[in-house]
């Protein structure tokens, strides 16, 4: 319920009762999912470390507890892709969501919209290793059964972040439009996922010109962001970071730099000093 109402720092303190809580009780399942689920809320507050750490045992568990049962080890299987994704260890998120895709599929009856879910977060990871065309004929085949389960927040957002990352950013924007439509629809206005695409419209506005729109957008995402990840957020360093660049062209030097420096710290604090990822941003 924390989680849902965008409360990830609460909803990852209360899981880190419930770990506790199975550990003294020696309930292997119970344990299994709470770290998995920990995993999970503690990729937008940027403690990947953690989250490897948690899932990883997830797995073991897994492996030693419910190799018999597909469907909790599917589970763990995508979770621990998503924790690897996010980390950049792309080769393994790959491998990992590929074998949950296979599982999923072989499911009798096959988990179809478990599949489609774990092949949006596969186009995904294509997409950050250059992989367009592979990124978007997975995101196009999800986006018709997205649209039908009415939530196809995420195969636009993965389209329109392809897009933008090919310089296409009329399409980039009708992609982040239709996501930014579908969200607030969804989730409402002032949610973490909206706040999402608009750092992405943002993106696509500044490569515009449109600068004043996109420090409007960014100015009402990034407290979004602080608020629901907390202060180490990537998706809050990102913000912070292209709202930087947008007020450093408008004139405001100093406040730009105040913005660099905090999305720095936080990478840093995520990655490491010496991750290619902090270099870029330097």
């Amino acid at each position: 319920q924390l989680r849902d109402a965008d409360r990830k720092v609460e909803a990852e303190q209360a899981v880190r009762q419930a770990i506790a809580i199975a550990r003294q009780q020696g309930h292997p399942g119970r344990l299994m999912e709470a770290l998995k689920f920990r995993a999970i809320l503690l990729i937008p507050l940027g403690h990947y470390d953690e989250a490897k750490a948690s899932v990883t045992e997830a797995r073991a568990l897994a492996a030693k507890y419910f190799a018999d049962k597909p469907l909790e080890f599917l589970q763990v299987e995508y979770s621990a892709g998503m924790v690897a994704q996010f980390r950049g260890e792309y080769d393994e998120a790959e491998a990992l969501y590929l074998r949950a895709i296979q599982m999923a599929e072989a499911m009798r009856p096959p988990k179809e919209d478990t599949a489609r879910l774990v092949k949006t977060f596969l186009g995904n990871v294509y997409r950050s290793q250059g992989r367009y065309a592979e990124c978007e004929r997975l995101l196009l085949a999800a986006l018709p059964g997205a649209r039908a389960a009415g939530d196809p927040v995420l195969a636009l957002l993965g389209l329109g972040e392809a897009a933008f990352l090919q310089a296409e950013l009329h399409r980039a924007e009708q992609y982040y439009r239709e996501a930014w439509s579908e969200s607030v629809r969804i989730n409402g206005r002032d949610d973490s996922v909206t706040a999402s695409v608009e750092i992405g419209l943002a993106r696509v506005y500044s490569l515009q010109f449109r600068w004043n729109v996109a420090v409007q957008m960014l100015d009402h995402s990034i407290p979004i962001m602080e608020r629901v990840g907390g202060p180490d957020s990537m998706e809050l360093a990102y913000a912070l970071m292209e709202r930087a660049r947008c007020i450093h062209v408008m004139g405001d030097r100093a406040r730009a730099i105040d913005d660099m420096e905090r999305s720095l710290a936080i990478q840093e604090r995520a990655y490491g000093p010496d991750h290619y990822e902090l270099s870029d941003s330097v």
